[in-house]
């Protein structure tokens, strides 16, 4: 693991490599950093403070984001197809088009996020909090949002078939 508080990208690629896709970044402090259209798939960035980082279309497929702190960060078009973000903090959050098949997102904190157009098709959102999320256009087909909080949340166009919603807070269909 390593123990530095903060990496620039140049270090985080050069770490990426040599770790063959195994890149343990747990803990790291990397606020702020641009990691933007890096493949660091099943990178392991649990606990880890990526507020404000710039990920646009960054590839985290499969990553291990458990409790990480992704507040104010731009992941705009990126991929987290299967990544765990599990009591991540996502607020404020730029997430549109971003690609979330199969995610782990229970008891994530989404308040204020912009989901608009992501794709979240049988995603975990149980517990999740959504309050104020923008949710315009997003695809939530057989998504589990059961007992999650909806309270504010704008969810126009948002594709919900097959949804698990028991237990929701503040959903108006």
């Amino acid at each position: 693991m390593i123990k530095a508080p903060d990496l620039t990208r140049i270090e985080v690629i050069k770490l990426n490599a040599v770790c063959n896709g195994k890149l343990n970044l747990s803990g790291v402090n990397l606020q702020g950093i641009d990691l933007s259209g890096l493949n660091i798939a099943g990178a392991n960035l649990e606990g880890a403070n990526l507020s404000k980082a710039y990920l646009s279309g960054t590839n985290l497929s499969g990553a291990n984001l458990i409790g990480a702190n992704l507040t104010g960060a731009n992941l705009f078009n990126a991929k987290l197809e299967g990544t765990i973000l599990t009591k991540a903090n996502l607020m404020y959050t730029n997430l549109q088009n971003a690609n979330f098949e199969s995610a782990q997102l229970e008891d994530a904190n989404l308040q204020n996020a912009n989901l608009r157009g992501a794709y979240l098709e049988l995603a975990n959102l149980k517990g999740a909090y959504l309050f104020n999320a923008k949710l315009e256009g997003t695809y939530l087909m057989k998504a589990n949002l059961n007992y999650a909080n909806l309270t504010g949340a704008t969810h126009t166009e948002a594709n919900l078939e097959d949804a698990k919603l028991d237990g929701v807070t503040g959903y108006n269909p």
